[in-house]
């Protein structure tokens, strides 16, 4: 969110915190663009940090790391530090995926360590789902397919969440399990089978 940073931190708020869904009018941290990119960026109404390493676009809605060159993560850090509060940015998004996940972990680490420094809300680079069918078909391989075994609720969610995300999920896939033939008739038959309690008592009594 564009909002103006306090002037007096809060120890209690987490520095870092990951998330599923984008919030709306955030801005992203875009880690070493191309040189197309940059170029494209240069063309727009922009912001740089004093060294010039990082560019902030309104219009895109994001902050461009722009060069390779900084000597350590903790540098890059403190840089963001001090332009975030220049040019007024208290949240920050950044998305980890395979390509920088070692880098995003160590920026991570340095931006605990700073006090008043933008909330960095990281996003796994997972799939948004939109649309019904697609859904469907992913609730179908996560539950039927022979590698996934009738799986629970909660198994499922897990499962599912390491490679897509969509509003309401954990209610699709809930309704989804209450409406397995299969699991319901597992359920049930395993309701009566189980030995009632009274049977249970009288054993231990003989």
């Amino acid at each position: 969110m564009t909002t103006e940073v306090s002037s007096t931190p809060r120890p209690d708020q987490p520095k870092v915190v990951e998330i599923l869904k984008r919030p709306t009018d955030s801005v992203e941290l875009i880690l070493f663009c191309s040189k197309n990119s940059i170029n494209q960026v240069e063309k727009l109404k922009h912001f740089t940090s004093d060294n010039g390493n990082c560019k902030y676009v309104p219009e895109k809605s994001a902050i461009y790391v722009i060069s390779r060159s900084l000597s350590t993560v903790s540098v890059l850090a403190r840089e963001l530090q001090r332009f975030c509060k220049q040019i007024k940015i208290s949240e920050l998004i950044i998305i980890k995926n395979k390509r920088c996940e070692q880098f995003v972990n160590d920026i991570i680490k340095e931006v605990s360590k700073l006090k008043d420094i933008p909330k960095l809300l990281v996003i796994k680079d997972v799939t948004r789902i939109s649309d019904k069918d697609t859904k469907t078909v992913i609730l179908n391989d996560f539950h039927l397919l022979p590698t996934s075994g009738h799986a629970g609720v909660n198994r499922m969610l897990n499962n599912i969440r390491k490679y897509y995300y969509w509003p309401g999920m954990t209610n699709d896939v809930s309704e989804y399990v209450k409406k397995c033939k299969s699991c319901q008739i597992q359920k049930h038959s395993n309701r009566h089978t189980k030995e009632p309690r009274h049977l249970l008592l009288l054993r231990e009594l003989v």
